[in-house]
């Protein structure tokens, strides 16, 4: 059934010390046009910035503060909870939409119900196009990797701006808390598809993201340990190569970005502490 013609959309906001990006990004929310309603909720992971204080300031979006950082995943929760929309927009506080960037996403949902999650083609700064699709993590997608060969399995979308509708991502469980940040994107995506439903990313829908393209040895050891977090959840048969494959990456890019001993033995152990029971590392 395709949407009606002004739709009406939650969208959320999760930040963590993000006051340099935040104002242009709610600004740009609350500018959206083509909708009924638009409802703008920031969830706050106590930042110790003035990311608060910037929030406070676009009088018509709600903010909800928490008193710890309880990870990605779980804001996300809160927002999906508090939404009153049809449709949820997950948006990240370094992302910047275009003024009909929401309103085009939703017509995508709605001319093609085969897709439950759609996203915008993601572009730098500079312009120039971000990954917005990446494959699953597995061996053989590594060494594909590795050998510059094409991994032609399913792929997932990096999920800095994600458009869904509001009861299919409350009926799948929202995202998995077993993820604090990293991975929970790929998660829902994979979750999806089990159920049937494509993930789309709309090239004609352009959002500038910022992204980080450094690599600290913390986000890698996290990428990583999100990998084999989605391994123990969905291929557990698949974690234990792969963990010793991303062991090995981590060792050679850990100790090439100097890493000493003890750092790569530490990075080595929260890699493969993601048990599925495993509390998430604090941030």
């Amino acid at each position: 059934m395709l949407p009606a013609m002004r739709p009406s959309v939650t969208a959320v906001v999760i930040g963590f010390n993000h006051a340099s990006y935040l104002d242009r990004c709610l600004g740009r929310l609350r500018a959206q046009t083509g909708l009924e309603r638009l409802d703008v909720l920031y969830i706050d992971n106590a930042s110790r910035d003035r990311s608060v204080e910037i929030a406070a300031t676009h009088e018509t979006v709600v903010v909800m503060r928490n008193e710890r950082n309880v990870g990605y995943a779980r804001a996300a929760n809160q927002g999906l909870a508090a939404a009153r929309s049809p449709y949820v927009a997950l948006v990240n506080p370094d992302a910047a939409l275009p003024p009909t960037a929401l309103r085009d996403l939703v017509e995508v949902l709605g001319g093609r119900p085969e897709v439950g999650l759609v996203a915008p083609q993601l572009v730098g700064e500079d312009g120039r196009a971000q990954v917005s699709l990446a494959p699953y993590p597995s061996l053989r997608g590594l060494v594909a990797k590795h050998l510059g060969l094409v991994d032609d399995g399913e792929r997932w979308i990096v999920g800095a701006v994600v458009v869904a509708e509001t009861e299919l991502l409350r009926a799948i469980g929202g995202l998995e808390e077993a993820y604090f940040v990293y991975g929970e994107d790929m998660d829902l995506c994979f979750r999806l598809q089990q159920r049937g439903r494509a993930v789309h990313v709309a090239a004609e829908v352009r959002v500038t993201h910022a992204g980080n393209p450094r690599w600290s040895a913390d986000r890698l050891v996290r990428v990583y340990g999100g990998y084999l977090r989605f391994a123990a959840l969905h291929r557990p048969e698949e974690r234990t190569r792969l963990g010793l494959a991303l062991s090995l990456l981590w060792l050679a890019r850990g100790a090439g970005a100097g890493q000493g001993p003890h750092a790569l033995l530490a990075g080595l152990r929260r890699m493969w502490s993601t048990r599925v029971d495993a509390p998430p590392e604090p941030a």
